[in-house]
């Protein structure tokens, strides 16, 4: 007998491309680590050393810009900075596709 694509022995791997393996379901309650992006900033060792409090760190993103929110270093989602009575926290305003383009 010759196996076609068709055939039973290929249909393990004919997964709907829209749904997720029912053995993944367990991980949606793994903890991760969340970190929000203002921008990014350099600088030589002689400086970092020499810092105080009240020193401003010169970014390299513009005022207004959008926050780069990462889940375990994988940017995720693109947001805002807002203030939650005595806290700071950033409002989501774009969710990343895998390939890091943004989803409408």
């Amino acid at each position: 007998m010759s196996s076609s694509p068709n055939s039973s022995s290929s249909k393990a791997a004919e997964v709907p491309v829209n749904r997720a393996p029912s053995n993944r379901v367990p991980f949606r309650d793994v903890p991760v680590t969340i970190e929000v992006l203002l921008g990014k900033g350099g600088m030589p060792v002689r400086q970092l050393l020499r810092l105080e409090p009240g020193a401003v760190l010169r970014l390299d993103s513009a005022a207004g810009a959008d926050l780069v929110v990462r889940a375990t270093g994988v940017p995720m989602a693109l947001g805002e900075v807002v203030i939650i009575e005595d806290s700071v926290a950033a409002r989501v305003t774009h969710v990343l596709t895998p390939i890091g383009e943004v989803v409408s």
